[in-house]
C-alpha cells in the first residue's frame, strides 16, 4: 500500500475513533506506528508534531524506496540477461570442441599440460556487491 493510500485509509478510519487522534501529536504517532518498518526507520530521525509534514516526509521515503526497487529490478534483469548470454556462449564453446577461448583446456582433463593447468581462467563478476545494491541512500529533507 502506498503512503497516499495509507493516508486516505488512516483519515477515513480516524473518523470512527476521534479520541485516538484528538491532537496533532497523537495523530502523528498513530500514523507513524502504521508505516512499514523500512519507512519508519527513515522517517524516525525527526520528531513529528505536524501531521501534514509527517505524511509528506513518508511520501518522499516511499518514492525513494520505490525508485530503489525499480533500479534493483532493472539490475537483476540485466544480470539475468548477461548470465543467459554467458551460458549460451559456453554451450557454443562446448559444442565446437574441447578448446576454450583462451586455449588453456586440453583434451580429457582440465588445463591439458601441467604448465597450462597453472594458468586458470579469470572469473568475471558483475559490478558492485549485493550489499551495495541493497544500501539505502536518502537525501536530507528540504526546508
Amino acid at each position: 500500500m502506498s503512503v497516499i493510500q495509507y493516508e486516505h485509509k488512516f483519515l477515513e478510519l480516524s473518523h470512527y475513533a476521534p479520541a485516538l487522534v484528538a491532537d496533532q501529536e497523537e495523530r502523528c504517532q498513530r500514523f507513524f506506528d502504521g508505516l512499514r518498518p523500512e519507512m519508519r526507520h527513515s522517517v524516525a530521525t525527526i520528531e513529528w508534531n505536524v501531521f501534514g509534514n509527517l505524511v509528506e516526509s513518508a511520501m518522499r521515503v516511499d518514492l525513494s524506496v520505490n525508485e530503489q526497487r525499480s533500479r534493483q529490478d532493472q539490475g537483476q534483469k540485466r544480470s539475468a540477461s548477461n548470465l543467459e548470454v554467458e551460458e549460451s556462449s559456453s554451450k557454443n564453446q562446448r559444442t565446437r570442441g574441447s578448446s576454450s577461448a583462451s586455449g588453456l583446456v586440453g583434451k580429457g582433463t582440465w588445463g591439458g599440460s601441467p604448465q597450462q593447468r597453472t594458468q586458470a581462467p579469470i572469473p568475471s563478476f558483475p559490478h558492485g556487491t549485493p550489499e551495495m545494491e541493497s544500501a539505502t541512500f536518502s537525501s536530507p529533507p528540504r526546508c
